[in-house]
């Protein structure tokens, strides 16, 4: 690693405060060298608050936050955002945010629990002997990574698994 060549690292932390537990994960800001910074953590609302809700945060440090607030596009329209994002002030001065967020998150922990037990009862028992699913039990956020035994094609079974009401993204593992 060279501190000299100035490499930034973009984190993208919107699940950050999606967390089952009171233990959020540390965000790179914390870990970040304040004599010579390089992270700037993005986050969204839209994961706490509602989907399609275009407005998020930035994390950084001051001489960064510095630069991006005088860029020209935030001094031409008053911000991004401006509506919403009274809005979404008004929800923190009256404390609905805590609020909301622990909702969202004991539902997405109940979700996630639902899914775990779908996968255990539905499609381990499915595979049956032609080899093992693999998941993670997550600990925050609404998605989980289930790894099937190489006999299946995970693009093919989503067509069957779609004419049954259930979807996922279908992707590859480097073998």
């Amino acid at each position: 690693y060279d501190a000299n060549a100035m490499i930034y690292l973009v984190a993208d932390e919107v699940y950050q405060f999606l967390s089952f537990s009171d233990d959020f994960p540390v965000s790179f800001f914390e870990l970040d060298d304040e004599s010579n910074p390089t992270s700037l953590c993005i986050n969204s609302f839209s994961k706490l608050l509602g989907p399609g809700l275009r407005l998020g945060w930035l994390t950084t440090h001051k001489k960064h936050m510095e630069r991006i607030l005088n860029c020209g596009s935030l001094h031409s329209g008053g911000g991004f955002n401006p509506f919403t994002g009274g809005i979404i002030c008004e929800l923190f001065q009256n404390g609905f945010i805590d609020e909301q967020v622990n909702k969202v998150r004991m539902q997405y922990k109940k979700n996630c629990n639902a899914m775990c037990e779908a996968i255990n009862s539905y499609v381990c028992d499915a595979v049956g002997k032609r080899g093992k699913v693999r998941y993670n039990i997550p600990t925050g956020g609404f998605f989980c990574f289930v790894q099937l035994p190489d006999v299946f094609d995970a693009e093919k079974l989503l067509e069957v698994a779609k004419k049954n009401g259930v979807s996922y993204f279908a992707g590859r593992h480097p073998r």
